[in-house]
């Protein structure tokens, strides 16, 4: 029989942190040398697919790991404190999620959204790549776009 609600619950989570721990069982940090609290740093964070990849087939989360590095809890806490102290680029994923609301942020906001539902459209196959309709709007000049303005429909 299946397990459901608060069983069903319980054994994921189990069954993630045996994942986890499998993974980290012969790893140590790599800025210290510790064995204790693991965990993955992504080098560049505006590369992060998630951060809950251990419930993910075993090829699709090595590739997200194969962005990251492995640093005790303490050194995690360094690294991103580094980064978080870098000067803000404003219309990005990072800013956005930082909470920056200007407008550049919020019409990249719209943008990426709108391409993540045409995407979502023609790998269900209600839309054909390169349709009329599949561009961003709403971007300014019709001169060439700059990078932020353009996007990939694959």
């Amino acid at each position: 029989m299946a397990y459901t609600g608060d069983k069903k619950r319980e054994y994921s989570r189990e069954w993630v942190a045996r994942r986890r721990r499998e993974y980290f069982k012969d790893k140590t940090c790599l800025l210290c040398g510790s064995i204790d609290d693991l965990e993955i740093h992504h080098r560049d964070p505006s590369n992060k697919v998630s951060n809950s990849i251990w419930s993910w087939r075993i090829d699709r989360r090595d590739v997200e790991l194969l962005k990251c590095d492995i640093l005790c809890g303490d050194c995690h806490k360094v690294e991103t404190k580094k980064y978080l102290s870098r000067p803000m680029v404003h219309g990005t994923w990072t800013v956005w999620k930082r909470g920056c609301r200007c407008g550049q942020c919020s019409r990249f906001h719209v943008d990426a959204k709108r391409a993540q539902r045409l995407r979502k459209k023609i790998r269900e196959g209600s839309v054909q790549a390169g349709t009329v309709g599949c561009e961003p709007t709403g971007l300014g000049s019709t001169s060439q776009p700059s990078p932020q303005e353009t996007w990939s429909a694959t």
